[in-house]
């Protein structure tokens, strides 16, 4: 039984194409109003690798969230110390249903690509606080004055 219909932009359910459909975007800074425009009763915004993403493509779709069932999804690495992403999880908090998942809660990660981080970075390092722990760096890698 066939329930989407895969197009090369967008997928729409069968029963409700004009209602029940997804569409794949990529941000860009250089564009960001391309990524605009959007609205819908039920719109949801799934952000992949959150924490890479420019802030000012989280304000364009901002826009987009304005309808009561609106719901976003930020996923990623925790790789940065600022951006919305960092702010989701800090200043922004109350806003947001926050969780960070360790790679060892994963089947698809090995024990031995722990133990080899922790002997390559270090427990302290924030190589291995991001990679292995799913937790935001403590300070940026490039800083003159530490914390």
């Amino acid at each position: 039984m066939k329930i989407a219909t895969v197009l090369k932009k967008a997928q729409k359910l069968i029963e409700d194409p004009k209602q029940s459909y997804a569409v794949a975007r990529t941000a860009r800074r250089e564009t960001p109003e391309a990524f605009q425009g959007m609205h819908s009763p039920n719109m949801i915004f799934i952000v992949d690798e959150a924490s890479g993403v420019d802030d000012i493509i989280f304000e364009v779709g901002r826009g987009s969230m304005s309808s009561p069932g609106a719901k976003t999804i930020l996923a990623g690495n925790p790789t940065r110390t600022s951006g919305y992403f960092y702010n989701a999880f800090h200043s922004m908090k109350a806003f947001w249903k926050t969780m960070a998942v360790p790679c060892s809660s994963s089947k698809q990660v090995s024990q031995d690509y722990i133990e080899e981080c922790k002997e390559e970075y270090g427990e302290d390092s924030n190589a291995y606080r991001v990679r292995v722990l799913g937790e935001f760096p403590i300070e940026g890698d490039n800083v003159v004055i530490p914390l």
